[in-house]
């Protein structure tokens, strides 16, 4: 549990650091729809979101990475989300200045994830510190009871 929170918590971190060197633009979407994926736990229903934009006077058209978590198996729950991407709105994205062709909505703040995995690092942490002074406490107080005897 604590590497899966270390790991996760520095993927995290790693999004935060390099959305600061993306740029903020203007987009325009151009085609919005919903597709299916069969996955091994069932059904999963995604937002397609394609999006136009301009990046160093070139024109570019791609896949808008909305968030982690915007797939889902409750095909409601990604039409209310894809209700807001209809074709010609104005969409404020970032884009990566490494491969302008990469794009996302937000600039990745820590999210509940992130937070509820530096949580479980911190609590693991805590449970390894527990575990290893316990014994070297019981040992302690074994060589004073026999001591004491």
């Amino acid at each position: 549990m604590f590497f899966v929170a270390v790991i996760s918590v520095n993927v995290s971190y790693e999004k935060i650091t390099n959305a600061k060197e993306w740029m903020k633009s203007n987009s325009i979407v151009e085609t919005s729809h919903i597709e299916k994926y069969h996955r091994s736990k069932g059904i999963t229903y995604c937002p397609i979101i394609m999006v136009r934009y301009y990046f160093e006077k070139k024109k570019y058209i791609s896949k808008l990475d909305i968030s982690n978590g915007s797939c889902n198996p409750i095909k409601q729950l990604v039409k209310n989300t894809i209700k807001n991407y209809n074709k010609g709105v104005d969409v404020m994205i970032y884009i990566n200045p490494l491969n302008p062709s990469k794009i996302r909505l937000y600039d990745y703040p820590f999210g509940f994830y992130s937070w509820l995995m530096l949580f479980l690092l911190i609590i693991s942490f805590i449970a390894f510190i527990y575990i290893l002074v316990t014994p070297a406490i019981k040992l302690d107080k074994s060589k004073e009871d026999a001591n004491k005897s």
